[in-house]
């Protein structure tokens, strides 16, 4: 299992390029990534190109924009509910497409938990 689980949420058609490149630089590497996306049935195998293109040794989980509400959002952020129900990771944090997470993010996160 994990120490972390990274959930990635989007429901735009781009911009997880540069979240692969920093989540590819991070100090700690003891990750997964969940990512909910709103517009996985037409993006999926570009999706997959650009993890296998990064260099991304993690376990990487591609969802669709599941939600485990009632609600009525059916926005990526309400799909979060499918990552928080798939993460195994100790530690939850969060990132939206298009967001660059630099290479001691991580580290941070596990370093304050529970501070």
């Amino acid at each position: 299992m994990p120490r972390v689980t990274v959930t990635l949420g989007s429901n735009r058609p781009g911009g997880i390029d540069i979240t692969l490149v920093g989540l590819c630089a991070q100090s700690f590497k003891d990750f997964e990534v969940v990512f909910v996306d709103g517009r996985y049935h037409q993006r999926h195998a570009q999706v997959l190109e650009a993890v296998e293109r990064s260099g991304l040794k993690q376990a990487f989980i591609h969802v669709p924009n599941h939600r485990y509400s009632d609600g009525p959002w059916g926005t990526a952020c309400a799909g979060y509910n499918t990552a928080f129900a798939l993460a195994a990771g100790d530690l939850i944090v969060m990132l939206l497409d298009y967001a660059y997470a630099r290479p001691d993010w991580l580290e941070r996160h596990v370093e304050h938990e529970g501070k």
